[in-house]
């Protein structure tokens, strides 16, 4: 049984091994931005090492989601780019909505007990180890750390969802003595297009959100223009993220940006050319 395999990985000290290296990758991560942060640099590669650390700056916009809705809804694209929300939704609503709902595979979530919690005691040396590394040495310790981690950590994710498919549908928790392990049943997804005649309009404007990634690709093949969706979003906040990452995540992430962008410019110039 997969339960026997989970309960073997936690006993034999994985788990908290497991937990252990995410505690020291986050030390070393925040280490490593300071440093970068200091010098000023918004993006640094280690090619020897081949890591990257880069800022990327998090837009947080206010909606004029009522008008905005009004605004798609003319051109008949609401229900092509709205998603609900199911936990926004009221108790009646969601009721209402149950036979339009598309369920999503339940998970295990594991909620140790306190004996294998990581406390700050338990990285004071590793803190103090770090200190006394230079930049190149700590960026060697962080992708160390990171292929062990990623390894155990597809392991653990590959044990849980093996078990959470074997066990009886009845059996919603199960106690061990290093903790007790939750079957998590995520919210469905609505087909949007049958839900919108069920929802009030207040409603919709608590529960929908935009995917305005594909929003932007109508935008591009002229149904409107970026700038009239930009009327319904003001900027409220800028946050700067920092990611840490090997050379050829990166490289995989930019490539997805440019496919992404000559998509958008794609669709652009099919709009000029049929207009």
């Amino acid at each position: 049984m997969y339960l026997d395999q989970l309960e073997r990985f936690i006993k034999e000290g994985n788990y908290k091994n497991l937990k252990r290296r995410e505690k020291k990758l986050a030390l070393l991560r925040n280490s490593v931005m300071n440093h970068q942060e200091s010098l000023g640099l918004k993006r640094m590669v280690w090619l020897e090492q081949r890591v990257v650390g880069k800022f990327c700056l998090l837009h947080t916009y206010e909606e004029d989601k009522r008008n905005l809705f009004d605004f798609l809804n003319s051109y008949g694209l609401l229900s092509l780019v709205l998603n609900i929300e199911w936990d926004k939704l009221m108790p009646e609503e969601q009721k209402k909505l149950e036979q339009l709902s598309i369920p999503k595979q339940s998970y295990l979530r594991f909620s140790p007990k306190k004996s294998l919690w990581i406390d700050a005691d338990e990285l004071r040396g590793f803190e103090t180890h770090v200190k006394q590394l230079d930049i190149i040495q700590q960026i060697e310790e962080w992708k160390r750390i990171r292929l062990f981690y990623d390894q155990e950590l597809r392991r653990w994710d590959a044990l849980r969802k093996s078990t959470v498919r074997e066990m009886k549908e009845e059996i919603q928790r199960v106690e061990l003595p290093s903790g007790s392990l939750n079957v998590v049943i995520p919210s469905p997804q609505l087909k949007i297009i049958d839900a919108l005649g069920q929802l009030s309009e207040d409603s919709l404007v608590c529960a929908g959100r935009i995917n305005y990634e594909l929003l932007m690709e109508y935008a591009a093949k002229g149904f409107f223009k970026k700038s009239e969706i930009n009327r319904f979003r003001q900027l409220k906040n800028i946050t700067s993220r920092y990611i840490l990452t090997n050379l050829e995540k990166d490289g995989w992430m930019h490539e997805f940006f440019l496919k992404k962008q000559l998509r958008l410019s794609r669709f652009s110039q099919e709009s000029l050319w049929k207009s």
